[in-house]
């Protein structure tokens, strides 16, 4: 509110003290239970009726509702209320959305986050969506700027925005199983558990586009008020395994932007089996003006896309055909190129100081039936 406030964007007075009122109500009754910020202490929506909704979007030009989620240590993520909207919130953005969009005027939503949460169900609503993460004291302003076209939004997502929470292969191991037997009880965090994860390689992103599941937003997706061209300049690998990739990245666009330009490689499955894509590197450009363009060169050292070996305890680029592939997420590559390592290497040695003592079911392709 201060951050629009302080961009000269003029807010409800009637929803400002309505909200405001209901905010200090409703803390005060939550903090009288019990000192907590784990997720059930969110703030519960106000509810509206459509009525009310009604008038609130013909007295305003544009709809803004936050959606916020809190995150810390000692406790873990709820499905019902955390990674999920609510029933309330639920309903809440589809009637804001519904109204403002009968006064044919914008409706934004607004991500407060400390990490995923489902949008599958709820997205197309909206005409934006903003992901903030968790922006600290400077957050409002940076959100202000951002909504009146000051600054053009340049970010990608770190991680992959799943369609359903049980789309992550993980969701199958946890929250594991009471220890009884716990050797390092602890008053603290009451009753321990363990959660044997059985991902392998596939963590994350890895897993979604190996196995080829559906998501809602993919691992390096981020949009601008601009767009970009990326063009290929040259690929080359010398003697020692080096990558050298050089390209282009072009505003071709009309307002100024960043873009984030990304390199992934799928490497062939040798002795070890692989991910079908990895990302090796990435470079933000700097700001460019329309049609203006700016190189960016990668240097891709061969342990920075080996592949580890549990059986050599050793990082090892094996030999074969690897493809190279540039883009501004893993699902929009801009080019592709092949290049050949003659010679398998060993790149770098380790030990094994933390190989676990019992066997562990682990997720392959073929244990997918996947080749």
């Amino acid at each position: 509110m201060e951050g629009l406030e302080g961009n000269d964007l003029k807010v409800s007075q009637e929803l400002k003290e309505v909200y405001q009122n209901y905010i200090a109500r409703t803390l005060d009754s939550m903090l009288k239970k019990a000192w907590s910020f784990g997720p059930d202490k969110i703030l519960p929506e106000k509810l509206w009726s459509r009525t009310e909704l009604d008038s609130i979007s013909k007295k305003t030009s544009v709809g803004i509702l936050t959606i916020n989620r809190t995150s810390g240590e000692f406790y873990d993520r709820k499905q019902a209320y955390d990674f999920y909207l609510s029933k309330e919130e639920d309903t809440l953005l589809k009637s804001l959305a519904e109204a403002y969009h009968s006064q044919n005027k914008k409706f934004i939503v607004v991500l407060n986050i400390g990490g995923v949460i489902e949008t599958a169900s709820w997205k197309s609503y909206a005409d934006s969506i903003l992901l903030m993460w968790q922006g600290g004291q400077e957050g409002g302003n940076a959100i202000a700027n951002i909504l009146i076209g000051e600054t053009s939004p340049s970010g990608k997502l770190p991680m992959t925005f799943p369609n359903r929470y049980m789309d992550h292969y993980s969701s199958k191991n946890f929250p594991g199983r009471e220890l009884v037997d716990n050797p390092f009880p602890s008053a603290l965090v009451g009753v321990e558990s363990e959660v044997v994860y059985e991902e392998d390689i596939y963590i994350g992103y890895r897993y979604f586009e190996t196995f080829n599941v559906p998501v809602s937003y993919p691992f390096g997706f981020g949009m601008s008020y601009t767009t970009f061209e990326i063009v290929n300049n040259s690929i080359n690998v010398n003697k020692d395994g080096v990558l050298e990739i050089s390209c282009f990245v072009k505003n071709i666009g009309n307002v100024k932007g960043k873009e984030v330009v990304q390199v992934y490689i799928a490497s062939p499955d040798g002795n070890l089996e692989k991910p079908s894509k990895e990302l090796r590197a990435f470079s933000k450009s700097k700001l460019l003006s329309p049609n203006e363009y700016q190189n960016i060169d990668f240097q891709i050292e061969p342990k920075d896309y080996a592949s580890f070996s549990t059986e050599k305890s050793a990082w090892v680029l094996e030999a074969g055909t690897y493809k190279i592939m540039v883009g501004n997420s893993i699902s929009n590559i801009s080019f592709t190129e092949s290049i050949e390592i003659p010679n398998t290497l060993e790149v770098l040695k380790t030990t094994k100081s933390l190989e676990s003592n019992r066997e562990i079911s682990k997720l392959t392709k073929k244990s997918m039936n996947i080749e």
